[in-house]
C-alpha cells in the first residue's frame, strides 16, 4: 500500500511495463502452441508433408530451451533482477525507505547503465543477430524512454516534472 502511494521512478515503472510485454509474448507463444497442438490432435491422420509442422513436445522443448529460446531470456531477466537487487538504491527505488537524497536519480541511472552493459556483454558473445539483443534492447528503450520524456519536457518548456526525484537537479 505504502508503494501506491508515493512517487514510482519511471524508468523502473517503463522497466515492468517492458518486462511484462515480454510475458505476453511469452504467454501468447505457448497458447499458439497449445491451440496447434490442439489441432494435430483433432486430426486423423497428418499427410506427410504437414507431419512437421504439427506441435509436438520435442519442438516445444527446442524453441523453449534453444540459444535464444524462452527460458534463456526468462532465466537473463531473473539474473538482472537479481543484480539490480545489489544496489541499494534500486532497493529504496522499488521499496520504498530512505535511500539518501538522490537515491531516485541514483537508482534510474544505475537501470539504466545494468541494461546497456546487458546488451554491451551480448553484443560481444553473439556472431550474429539474436532474441537476447533484441530483449535487452526492448529493455533499455522501454525503461528510457519515460527518462527521456521528463528531460525533453524540462529542456523545452523549462517544467520540471519529477516528482520521484530521477532528475538529480535541485
Amino acid at each position: 500500500r505504502a508503494m501506491l502511494d508515493r512517487p514510482v521512478a519511471t524508468t523502473l515503472h517503463g522497466l515492468a511495463e517492458g518486462l511484462l510485454r515480454e510475458l505476453a509474448g511469452f504467454r501468447a507463444h505457448l497458447w499458439a502452441f497449445g491451440e496447434a497442438s490442439a489441432g494435430a490432435k483433432g486430426a486423423r491422420r497428418a499427410a506427410p508433408a504437414s507431419r512437421g509442422s504439427h506441435a509436438s513436445m520435442l519442438r516445444l522443448h527446442q524453441e523453449l530451451r534453444g540459444g535464444s529460446g524462452w527460458m534463456r531470456r526468462l532465466a537473463e531477466v531473473e539474473m538482472l533482477i537479481a543484480e539490480m537487487a545489489h544496489y541499494p538504491q534500486l532497493v529504496c527505488c522499488i521499496l520504498g525507505g530512505d535511500g539518501g537524497e538522490h537515491a531516485a536519480a541514483a537508482g534510474a541511472s544505475r537501470v539504466l547503465d545494468l541494461l546497456i552493459g546487458r546488451y554491451r556483454a551480448e553484443q560481444l558473445l553473439s556472431m550474429r543477430d539474436n532474441a537476447m539483443l533484441r530483449l535487452w534492447l526492448r529493455l533499455f528503450v522501454a525503461a528510457a524512454l519515460p527518462y527521456l520524456h521528463k528531460l525533453h519536457i524540462w529542456i523545452s518548456e523549462g517544467r520540471l516534472e519529477d516528482s520521484a526525484g530521477e532528475l538529480p537537479l535541485e
